[in-house]
């Protein structure tokens, strides 16, 4: 079975990082276990990662990274436009942008999975609005419904409604 986790930063040090390469780790000896970052911010993972576990990024935003031909020039212009299907109240909302939109949209719309796991509430909604049905799919988030969630507050839960991305 094919498994793949995916991370907005895995180049970072992040606990959902930490346990993402964990079960990644784990779930390797068993599987074909990918993890797939949404940005790529560094030449080396900050922790340790199996040669079993596959490590590849949507987007690699380190300075002097390239885009390959012919998206270098749509990609440039894409970056400096802010994102359309993350929530503004996405808590890494400014590390997204249309260019993360179109990466992620052409991802989620294509998984080559039996099995998506999505590690934050934006792309735990991206997912469930834009992943195909022949993969199964699992939003899980290690911060607390409050530092993630708009209108979490007492005083309205229901604030999610809106947090939908719609199709770029």
């Amino acid at each position: 079975m094919k498994i793949t986790f995916l991370l907005l930063e895995a180049w970072t040090v992040d606990g959902t990082v930490r346990s993402t390469f964990t079960l990644a780790d784990e779930l390797s000896r068993r599987h074909d276990v990918e993890i797939v970052s949404v940005r790529r911010t560094a030449d080396r993972p900050v922790f340790p990662l199996s040669d079993r576990v596959r490590l590849r990024s949507l987007v690699d935003v380190r300075p002097g990274a390239k885009v390959p031909w012919p998206n270098t020039e749509r990609a440039a212009r894409l970056m400096a436009e802010p994102t359309r299907i993350v929530h503004p109240e996405e808590r890494s909302f400014s590390k997204y942008s249309a260019w993360t939109d179109e990466r992620l949209t052409r991802f989620l719309r294509r998984p080559r999975t039996d099995v998506l796991v999505t590690t934050r509430a934006g792309l735990n909604l991206m997912a469930a609005r834009l992943a195909l049905p022949r993969s199964s799919w699992s939003g899980r988030s290690t911060c607390s419904s409050a530092s993630t969630t708009p209108g979490s507050s007492p005083r309205s839960r229901s604030g999610t409604r809106g947090w939908t991305p719609s199709p770029a």
